[in-house]
């Protein structure tokens, strides 16, 4: 259900209340699911926001910006992350997301990367939650703490609407916090991890994964296949001097440095190391 309808079926729920005498309403965030940030339209961060997002965030919100961008975890399971599921000393988290519960193996494991390790071991454990405050704030004004979130976002120079599908209609969000998400399967992926461990990582079984991020597959595809091109064309230029051809050419050079030809050595050893 998406944010406006919530709203509208919310409203008539309160106007019908009053008549029914019903106490419990179905459509408040909390019995509905308000989705305040998965959904398809988002589109991942480059890697230079994630560095500016999380450089101008402090505190609980970088390491909730951080937590994001290597894990790739929806909101509320960074938010209410607990320490018995990350597991410092086998540097991973193992966690059920919120959104796979209802599935018999929904369970992800997900290796922590070493920045990602060392600002977790900063962190104090006297609660059950590694982000205690985020989690005070998720659990009693998720909403605010969406907002403050979109808010920094912005303040970052980062755009996070998209155009109006018509006139007079609201230009719907193309970038939140879902979007670490995006840029964590989208790097994995580019990086060479396979498809099937990605998934396993992020709790997809569908193949809507594989469809969303194909231009990411095709895009490494097609790098791979240019650096294998790259190489055969390298193959037919003349071969690189040995190690051992360029330390003798080395030795030549030192032997007739003087005083005068000093610069000009100089930049005859630099050109060759450089090769």
């Amino acid at each position: 259900v998406c944010s406006s309808d919530l709203s509208g079926l919310s409203l008539i729920w309160k106007i019908i209340n009053g008549e029914a005498q019903i106490t419990l309403n179905p459509w408040t965030d909390d019995k509905a699911g308000r989705e305040e940030e998965d959904t398809e339209g988002r589109e991942a961060f480059t890697a230079d926001e994630v560095k500016i997002l999380c450089e101008k965030a402090t505190g609980d919100m970088q390491t909730l910006f951080a937590l994001a961008a290597m894990t790739g975890l929806r909101l509320k399971d960074c938010c209410l992350l607990k320490w018995s599921e990350a597991n410092l000393k086998a540097g991973e988290i193992k966690k059920t997301p919120a959104k796979t519960k209802r599935f018999k193996n929904g369970k992800v494991v997900i290796p922590m990367p070493p920045p990602l390790h060392r600002m977790l071991s900063r962190l104090p454990q006297a609660s059950e939650y590694v982000l205690p405050e985020i989690a005070k704030r998720y659990l009693t004004n998720k909403r605010q703490l969406i907002e403050d979130i979109q808010k920094h976002i912005e303040a970052c120079g980062i755009q996070t609407r998209g155009e109006a599908a018509a006139d007079g209609r609201r230009r719907p969000t193309i970038r939140g916090f879902h979007s670490f998400r995006h840029f964590f399967v989208s790097s994995t992926l580019q990086s060479g991890t396979s498809m099937l461990s990605v998934r396993k990582m992020v709790g997809h079984s569908s193949e809507w994964m594989t469809d969303k991020y194909s231009h990411v597959l095709n895009l490494a595809e097609s790098r791979k296949a240019v650096g294998l091109l790259a190489q055969s064309i390298d193959a037919t230029l003349p071969a690189k001097p040995s190690p051992e051809s360029i330390l003798s050419t080395v030795r030549a050079v030192v032997a007739t440095l003087t005083t005068e030809n000093l610069a000009e050595k100089k930049a005859e050893l630099l050109a060759l190391l450089a090769n």
